[in-house]
């Protein structure tokens, strides 16, 4: 298959206890800050570097993929050593939320096989697009309230951006609708998740500057998610830029 489905950090205790899943090399945004695209095209990245192993995935992965990874690496010695697994995330390469019914599937599965710890994911919340079945696109109604249904208890979102115009600028989405942009749509998820009490977080990177966009304050992101969304200053995720590994 290529890159791994199920992996963990061994080398930080920070994240003892977690696991992590990766569903797809796919993603709706091209973030200027981010190094997916490296990956893909096979050069170092910080994404990899940081996991340790490599993430492109060969194909997309099924349930029971999952559910065989995620149980595997319970058993190992070091999950034990730390109290067993405290968190699983969907996190990995792409957007995971491309692959919402499977996602939506696995949880369920997840906590069918009696794992009854925190289920987050990490996404850019951008779920207004139309799923392809066949011939018939078809759209997910209320996927906050889908989520909440299968057992998700956390969600983080990567918004980076306080506007439609400063969200286009540096996220480039690639999908919008006649009525929404991309920054509404995210937007609209993270208060559905909210309003379906699942604990939801807003992420936002710092101290990118290209020359041609730059990232505001720590403090001015924290102000602006706490207003909008009524979320505690303890949900605001802020992550320091951090630049693209360069081949030598």
């Amino acid at each position: 298959m290529g890159g791994s489905i199920v992996y963990s950090f061994l080398s930080s205790r920070k994240g003892a206890g977690a696991l992590y899943v990766n569903v797809t090399n796919n993603c709706t945004n091209s973030c200027r800050f981010c190094g997916r695209e490296a990956a893909i095209e096979g050069k170092r990245n910080i994404y990899e570097e940081k996991a340790g192993v490599p993430l492109v995935l060969g194909k997309r992965p099924e349930v029971e993929d999952i559910i065989r990874e995620v149980e595997a690496k319970r058993k190992k010695p070091f999950l034990g050593f730390f109290g067993g697994t405290k968190e699983i995330a969907f996190v990995g390469l792409g957007e995971p939320l491309l692959e919402f019914g499977l996602v939506c599937n696995a949880i369920h599965a997840l906590r069918y096989h009696g794992y009854r710890g925190r289920i987050r994911i990490d996404t850019n919340g951008q779920v207004g697009w139309p799923i392809l079945f066949g011939c018939h696109e078809v759209y997910w109604p209320n996927p906050a309230h889908d989520l909440k249904l299968a057992g998700l208890t956390d969600i983080v979102v990567s918004l980076n951006a306080t506007s439609a115009e400063e969200y286009a600028k540096l996220c480039r989405p690639q999908f919008e609708t006649a009525s929404e942009t991309a920054f509404e749509i995210a937007c609209k998820f993270i208060r559905n998740c909210i309003s379906e009490g699942i604990r939801t977080s807003v992420s936002f990177v710092v101290g990118f500057d290209d020359g041609e966009v730059r990232t505001q304050r720590a403090c001015d992101y924290i102000k602006w998610a706490t207003s909008c969304f009524g979320i505690q200053s303890k949900r605001v995720i802020i992550g320091q830029y951090v630049k693209p590994i360069l081949e030598g």
